[in-house]
């Protein structure tokens, strides 16, 4: 369930002694401390805060200082942590700018580049350097909003 929704409804009477909060990064303080007012014994705090914050859509609220996650918050005063520093999911040549970008460059690979092979499609012979597993394009294109939904019909086009 959600922070939040740990204290609404048939959750709010509803004791929880462990605590697993992910993405906490995301989560700003009052949001997370809902679910930790309910007996918690035992908290634990998954999160990467090079990625995503928290979304606070009011002006006020972060010059409030509410647009600050619990984990940024328990890092800044100290609170250790473990970072996992080796990844799984992509290949090798994708991965080393995240890498280098993001977290100076102490996440390793756990595959070899032969284990994420791109199988011959035809898309390889459209990227601009074939040999390559990662192309950055710059495409031309306007993008729409419908809702809260974006969307970019030349990239699309582009990539498809």
């Amino acid at each position: 369930t959600t922070c939040i929704g740990a204290g609404l409804g048939m959750l709010r009477g509803i004791q929880f002694p462990f605590v697993l909060i992910d993405e906490t990064t995301q989560a700003v303080e009052p949001a997370a401390l809902i679910p930790l007012f309910h007996g918690s014994l035992q908290v634990v705090m998954v999160g990467d805060q090079c990625q995503l914050p928290p979304t606070v859509a009011s002006g006020e609220a972060a010059r409030a200082g509410f647009d600050i996650s619990i984990f940024d918050r328990l890092i800044g005063n100290g609170m250790e942590t473990l970072i996992l520093d080796t990844q799984y999911r992509m290949h090798p040549s994708i991965s080393a700018f995240p890498s280098h970008r993001f977290y100076k460059g102490r996440i390793k690979d756990g595959v070899d580049a032969l284990d994420r092979l791109l199988p011959y499609t035809g898309l390889r012979s459209a990227f601009p350097d074939p040999k390559s597993n990662v192309s950055i394009l710059n495409v031309d294109g306007v993008e729409f909003s419908q809702g809260t939904s974006k969307s970019n019909t030349q990239e699309a086009i582009c990539v498809a």
